[in-house]
């Protein structure tokens, strides 16, 4: 009986040298690997590349996830292309490698079958598509983990174990080893997200105590090779004073930062608020029609427009200065451990007005209930994020700022999405789906005239 909390996952394993992938004959036709794996997001695939090894002995990593599937329902289904790192070409026991000439006979999982074919079709020519990320391409786990087989014995640091691959989808990948020092990460981002290498690497020296320790960098391919964090997430901890304590400690990072903007603009893409008015028509253009928001929607967002960007330039008035923004600021992106709270995945990193970031930093707070009394535990965190600022504009002018940042926090990360990851998206649903989440989210709120009054 399949666990509720699981779901089937399916493999497309190509044949080691050979033009064929890896299926079972049955009578509903050819049947391809699959294994039960935590019904989580589909980018975390260690369990499924070590439930394959378990179940048919095959040294497997990820390439991607195809999400082309046939049917609605795909979703309780799921199909990954991996890449075959098993020497051997005898197939495990009950297995056969099926070429290109049978691939037309029945399918015992047909709604997978368009897939197949282009991902067959792909494979085989060794067709990728300018998008795609380079993780998802054959022979670059190998490399990477050369890359860093090298960085750690460099260091005279012993490794204990194979690379495993943790995580992979278009914003990144992640593998882990263990060492004699404990568990070593290693992280890829895409050209796009660059900033995240250069970002952690600049900031991991100047605030040891808030970022991840780089062990080793590569601009150029931009690789991360990252300390453990030594403790669970902080959305995981239910201690309402140490949330506080990772605010204080991000504004007065911001503050500090706010002195160094000249860093701050080598680093980061420039997000400030003209930027940002500058960028709410083509922002209105792009969401109509095909997987845009609804004609209603869209109507309403261009209305707003006029008035978005007029709350921008009220925000402007205060004497809050820009500084870095984490982009993407949530308890699950901080760790715990007995000396330190570390703050990673910098990869939406930018020049703004630094309330943008705890937007979603209390919208997730919130969304995962994290305290009994939330509308209680909600102002202590804003409070605690605010003290430090009041070196700049008194508390009440401090609440009115977050009060306008409230909604054009939502449109920042609204933008983030249109104008940095869409363009370069091969998946591109998915993010057009968390673009109109935000834009959801602000509409919701109608913005009256005297949105932006002190709260």
């Amino acid at each position: 009986m399949q666990n509720l909390h699981e779901i089937e996952c399916f493999a497309l394993i190509p044949h080691p040298t050979a033009p064929a992938w890896l299926m079972q004959r049955t009578a509903e036709g050819w049947r391809l690997p699959s294994v039960m794996a935590p019904q989580g997001s589909a980018p975390h695939v260690a369990h499924l590349n070590r439930r394959l090894l378990e179940v048919l002995g095959l040294k497997v990593t990820t390439l991607r996830h195809l999400r082309q599937a046939d049917r609605q329902d795909a979703e309780s289904r799921r199909l990954y292309l991996m890449e075959n790192h098993t020497a051997t070409v005898t197939p495990p026991t009950g297995w056969e490698w099926v070429g290109a000439d049978r691939s037309q006979e029945p399918l015992a999982t047909p709604e997978f079958r368009s897939a197949l074919a282009a991902a067959g079709w792909e494979y085989d020519q060794r067709v990728v598509p300018i998008r795609r990320v380079p993780w998802a391409d054959r022979g670059w786990f190998r490399e990477a983990s050369t890359w860093i087989a090298d960085r750690l014995r460099a260091m005279r640091v012993e490794q204990l174990g194979p690379v495993e691959q943790i995580r992979t989808w278009e914003l990144s990948c992640l593998l882990r080893v263990e060492t004699i020092r404990g568990p070593v990460w290693f992280k890829a981002v895409p050209p796009v997200l660059a900033r995240e290498v250069l970002v952690t690497s600049e900031l991991s020296c100047r605030y040891p105590y808030l970022m991840p320790g780089v062990l080793a960098a590569d601009y150029a391919r931009r690789w991360l090779l990252l300390d453990d964090f030594h403790g669970p997430l902080l959305a995981q901890q239910r201690d309402l004073p140490i949330w506080e304590i990772l605010l204080r400690r991000y504004a007065d990072l911001q503050i500090g930062l706010s002195e160094r903007m000249r860093v701050l603009v080598d680093l980061c893409p420039d997000r400030t608020l003209p930027v940002m008015a500058r960028s709410l028509d083509r922002l209105v253009d792009g969401c109509q029609g095909e997987r845009g928001l609804d004609t209603e929607a869209a109507a309403q967002l261009r209305e707003l427009v006029p008035h978005l960007k007029e709350m921008c330039q009220r925000l402007e008035t205060y004497r809050i200065p820009y500084s870095l923004d984490h982009g993407d600021l949530h308890p699950g992106n901080v760790a715990l451990s007995p000396d330190r709270l570390t703050i990673f995945d910098w990869s939406g990193a930018s020049v703004a007005h630094p309330f943008m970031s705890i937007i979603p930093f209390l919208n997730a707070a919130i969304r995962e209930e994290s305290f009994p009394e939330m509308e209680g535990a909600r102002e202590r965190l804003l409070q605690a994020y605010l003290e430090p600022w009041t070196r700049f504009e008194p508390m009440d002018r401090l609440r009115e700022a977050f009060g306008l940042c409230e909604a054009l926090g939502m449109l920042h990360q609204a933008l983030y999405f249109h104008e940095t990851i869409l363009p370069h998206a091969e998946e591109s649903p998915v993010w057009v789906a968390r673009r109109n989440h935000w834009l959801m989210g602000l509409l919701a709120k109608h913005l009256p005239v005297g949105a932006g009054q002190a709260v």
